[in-house]
């Protein structure tokens, strides 16, 4: 599980958060998990073979890893929306 969708669930359950009512959470990865009915998590996803190689790159320390920028596309789900406004 990755540390998004742990702050997902203990926001949820341990803390009693609303989501996305009392807080907004935004994953990364956009894996299988994150777009289904438990979770629907707003995600950036990104192409996986890009990802691995900037990883290997970096690595390899043929680049420095302040000086990758990947393309993505924001996914919007459920875990986000507007700010509530008093």
């Amino acid at each position: 599980m990755t540390a998004t969708r742990t702050a997902f669930v203990v926001a949820r359950g341990k803390f009693g958060l609303r989501i996305p009512e009392e807080i907004a959470i935004v994953g990364f990865d956009n894996c299988g998990l994150a777009a289904s009915q438990a979770y629907s998590l707003t995600t950036c996803k990104q192409a996986r073979q890009e990802r691995v190689r900037a990883i290997i790159a970096m690595i390899l320390g043929t680049v420095e890893a302040e000086t990758i920028t990947l393309p993505g596309k924001l996914v919007i789900r459920i875990s986000t929306s507007a700010p509530f406004v008093k």
